[in-house]
């Protein structure tokens, strides 16, 4: 996730959650597009959960960003690509 968005996310939370305990917030899900190709991911509709899978707040924002060559982030894409291909 980039910077900026997870900035989006701490503005958001801050406008729709009691954010004076952070640690409520347990997990995070979202939808995830890979564009092999372009090498891009493109995350939306971050679903935030507190422990007893109470949700927590949508936020539907796009983020997109680029797997750049050489990264720790391009060996998890190259991996996951392998294995979407094999599978």
């Amino acid at each position: 996730m980039s910077p900026d968005m997870v900035q989006v996310l701490i503005e958001k939370c801050r406008e729709q959650y009691d954010t004076s305990s952070w640690g409520n917030i347990k997990y995070m899900i979202s939808s995830t597009k890979c564009n092999l190709k372009e090498k891009t991911l493109a995350s939306k509709n971050h679903r935030l959960y507190d422990a007893k899978g109470n949700l927590i707040s949508i936020i539907p924002d796009e983020d997109v960003s680029s797997v750049p060559d050489g990264s720790v982030k391009n060996k998890v894409y190259a991996a996951i690509s392998q294995w979407l291909y094999e599978n």
